[in-house]
């Protein structure tokens, strides 16, 4: 036990239960429990299954929690991973929990299935939650997270594929709870009611009514309920793309309870949340994946309505937001843009394409405004097309023997490209193309591999 005025650091090390025996790694009253770079995994406790928090602080750096366990009948099965308590909700007597870059992965309890707050101040940033569950008999709440009379400040933080038999597949805000979510993805969780998120006022959760804000948020591919749901309670949504193609994004309490502001946008030639509707947004939505930055991300495809689609680059609070989800080197706008894009994914442009397979390149660009090809390989009788509506710039080198290329290029305004190609190139036949200049440089050079332009 690490109580008042006592501090305990740990880093760059694994805790695990090895034996039948149930224990939990921590149990901190009042005092300071600071991981940086640890594992705990296989904890098993009545309520927080790895880390009993009651008063006092926790700080969680770069570390991981997995397959820690607080199961309904040894008691509640509060916190499958962490428990957090205060001991009243005046000044100094909330718990204080700070979760930085740390995964936590199927932990499994009856009330939050990673974490469960009560009186306490939860900031979460960076931050992944999988595949975490609750189960209780279909009584169960927050796949991941349980924010009960708790403020809770989400960002840039991924929760993905959790699981409740109750309602918050995965997040649950309960009486009094207050949270703000920023850049953040909802995807694939699972509940009967809210699979990703429920706000409740009733019950267990009387002690008043929860309020959300959220903003730059995806939620997709959500399963056995409405994705967004609650009974009574308050919910102001900026900026958000839902992307649901089994289940509504809403139920009828969210709808007639929540305010939307500037451009929020659902797959659908209807919509639940009576927000903008688009019929085919979820094509434009890719799986989760590694993009960068220190979470997975549902990437925009080129061409999805939610690009450029936001109103502005502040949250519902007023913020200027200058990243999304993934944080820094992933600037709100884009580069070269000037406006944001719908949800938690920024799309920040083409990268430069790939050119060792493919016959044939398009680039359709009708805002091309700088593009520079060299070719230095064996390219004959290749078509090149240079027509992309939004891309900036483009820049490739090709050194292989081209002979007979064909370029034309389709911009529509204030485009040049410079194609060069580096042997004895026959037959050039630039096409000039709309408001845009192309200007061919040949140099000798020996004939190399063949190589061919890829269709973009």
């Amino acid at each position: 036990m690490i109580p008042a005025g006592y501090t305990i650091e740990l880093k760059d090390g694994t805790l695990q239960r090895s034996s039948s025996d149930p224990f939990r790694f921590f149990h901190v009253q009042g005092g300071t429990l600071i991981l940086e770079n640890i594992t705990l995994r296989n904890g098993r406790a009545p309520d927080g299954g790895a880390i009993l928090l009651a008063g006092g602080s926790l700080s969680l750096q770069d570390s991981q929690l997995l397959n820690n366990q607080a199961p309904f009948g040894d008691s509640l099965g509060m916190g499958g991973a962490i428990l957090a308590s205060g001991t009243g909700s005046g000044p100094g007597q909330q718990a204080t929990i700070r979760i930085e870059r740390t995964t936590f992965r199927q932990n499994h309890g009856a009330y939050g299935g990673a974490l469960y707050t009560y009186l306490a101040d939860l900031e979460v940033i960076d931050s992944t939650f999988e595949r975490n569950t609750t189960n209780a008999s279909g009584f169960s709440g927050g796949g991941a997270l349980y924010v009960d009379l708790s403020t809770a400040r989400i960002e840039r933080t991924l929760l993905a594929n959790n699981s409740a038999d109750g309602v918050g597949g995965g997040l649950v805000l309960c009486g009094a709870a207050q949270s703000v979510l920023r850049n953040v993805t909802f995807y694939g969780n699972e509940a009967p009611g809210g699979s990703a998120l429920y706000l409740s006022s009733v019950g267990d959760c009387a002690s008043g009514t929860p309020n959300l804000t959220a903003s730059f948020v995806t939620v997709a591919q959500h399963a056995s309920g409405p994705a967004l749901a609650g009974n009574t309670f308050t919910a102001t949504m900026k900026e958000t793309l839902l992307i649901e193609t089994t289940d509504p994004a809403c139920d009828s309490s969210f709808t007639t309870s929540a305010t939307w502001q500037g451009t929020n946008l659902e797959h659908g030639s209807s919509s639940s949340c009576e927000v903008t509707p688009v019929s085919n947004l979820a094509t434009y939505l890719g799986s989760l994946a590694n993009n960068g930055g220190p979470t997975r991300t549902a990437a925009l495809r080129w061409g999805s309505p939610a690009i450029n689609a936001a109103q502005d680059c502040r949250d519902a609070q007023g913020n200027t937001v200058s990243t999304d989800q993934r944080g820094t080197g992933y600037s709100r706008p884009a580069p070269n843009s000037g406006q944001c894009d719908v949800g938690a994914f920024e799309f920040q442009g083409f990268p430069n394409p790939d050119l060792s397979t493919s016959a044939n390149s398009s680039l359709t660009n009708s805002d091309l405004s700088t593009c520079s090809y060299t070719d230095s390989h064996a390219n004959r009788d290749t078509n090149s097309s240079l027509a992309n509506p939004d891309l900036h710039t483009h820049a490739h080198t090709d050194s292989h023997a081209n002979r007979n290329p064909r370029s034309r290029n389709d911009a529509t305004r204030g485009c040049t490209a410079n194609v060069a190609t580096r042997h004895g190139g026959r037959g050039l036949e630039p096409n000039s193309g709309r408001n845009c200049a192309i200007s061919f440089v040949t140099h000798n050079n020996p004939t190399g591999s063949s190589n061919r332009f890829p269709r973009k």
